[in-house]
């Protein structure tokens, strides 16, 4: 198994996130690509307004099954939203392998810097929609709900979609599945 960086290309790229809902959607899509793609960890990412950023551990095909994965749903929610094609599924993409221990600290810290970098927050944990709060920040929320307390029918209507997700996983009043859910730790 190897590490990988997935990224789209922000520069060729349209908005992809034209709002919070948007940005919730993206965050949800990061956790059912993490349910239907198994063999693949999350280790970081952060999604910007037209372009995201992961770190992903795994074998080569099947971190790009989790890329297209991720693409396709979030795709797929937005189209029907917007009723225009879908912005992402065919948005130029890359994978970089990241080789040595070095890299793998770079590759994470660019990832979660990007926001500050493009200078819309003073901080990159205070970025919403990325997974720098996994490892900054000490505790989760108090205010958080367990997906196991709700129907069938509350999570597809909560979360726009009939996949699954562990009934143990939180998400926040916003519905937002939180990332401490699935973000693999990195030793």
């Amino acid at each position: 198994m190897s590490f990988y960086h997935f990224y789209t290309d922000g520069r060729c790229q349209s908005l992809i996130f034209r709002d919070a809902e948007d940005f919730i959607r993206g965050m949800n899509a990061v956790a059912f690509s993490v349910q239907v793609c198994q063999s693949v960890s999350v280790v970081a990412f952060c999604l910007m307004d037209n372009h995201v950023h992961f770190v992903l551990k795994g074998i080569s095909g099947d971190v790009s099954d989790f890329a297209k994965c991720f693409k396709r749903l979030l795709s797929i929610q937005l189209a029907n939203k917007y009723l225009k094609p879908e912005p992402l599924r065919y948005a130029k993409s890359g994978f970089k392998e990241i080789l040595d221990p070095y890299h793998l600290k770079v590759t994470v810290a660019y990832c979660l810097r990007n926001p500050f970098m493009a200078g819309i927050v003073p901080h990159p944990v205070k970025y919403p929609w990325s997974s720098s709060k996994c490892y900054f920040n000490g505790s989760l929320s108090c205010d958080l709900h367990n997906i196991g307390e709700l129907g069938t029918r509350q999570c597809r209507e909560l979360f726009k979609t009939r996949l699954k997700l562990p009934s143990g996983y939180l998400f926040d009043k916003s519905g937002v599945i939180v990332p401490e859910n699935y973000i693999a730790k990195v030793t």
